[in-house]
């Protein structure tokens, strides 16, 4: 016997971190470029508690016993709906629930990368921009200066 209440809760729990990667992928999106590497580490934390629920939905599924392979269908959505008793429908449903909200990511995705580059393309501008100034000219002048050596031999004192 399977615990059905505790499988859809941690469904539940799975869809929730989803659509709360999703949420924040979006801000991303728009937001300012000194909020991204918090954002991001976000979604990393995200990852890993789906990582555990993922764990833990195994766990509930190994438990079930002689239900376990049929249990285990009806977590991955695959087969045929009406073969699967009602209880298991629950499931098979939570799993379609949340394969649409991971549906959702890939062009999200794409689009925060997109967003990345133009940040990055930004900052090595800025970089360049910065070692065309005057100052930065200015300092590789008097910096190479510094570093002029005689030949060998030159040098006074070699008599």
């Amino acid at each position: 016997m399977w615990d059905e209440t505790k499988l859809t809760e941690l469904l539940e729990q799975k869809k929730q971190r989803f659509l709360e990667y999703e949420q924040i992928t979006n801000e991303m999106l728009f937001c300012d470029s000194d909020n991204l590497e918090e954002q991001m580490g976000e979604r990393v934390r995200l990852i890993h508690a789906i990582d555990r629920l993922d764990e833990a939905v195994k766990a509930v599924c190994d438990d079930a016993g002689e239900e376990g392979a049929m249990l285990r269908q009806a977590v991955r959505a695959n087969g045929e709906r009406g073969a699967l008793p009602a209880a298991m429908r629950a499931v098979f449903d939570q799993t379609i629930e949340i394969r649409a909200v991971i549906s959702r990511l890939p062009d999200l995705d794409q689009q925060l990368e997109m967003r990345l580059c133009q940040e990055r393309d930004s900052v090595l501008e800025q970089i360049k921009s910065a070692n065309r100034g005057q100052g930065a000219q200015a300092a590789r002048y008097y910096g190479g200066m510094g570093q002029q050596q005689h030949p060998q031999g030159f040098q006074f004192g070699n008599a």
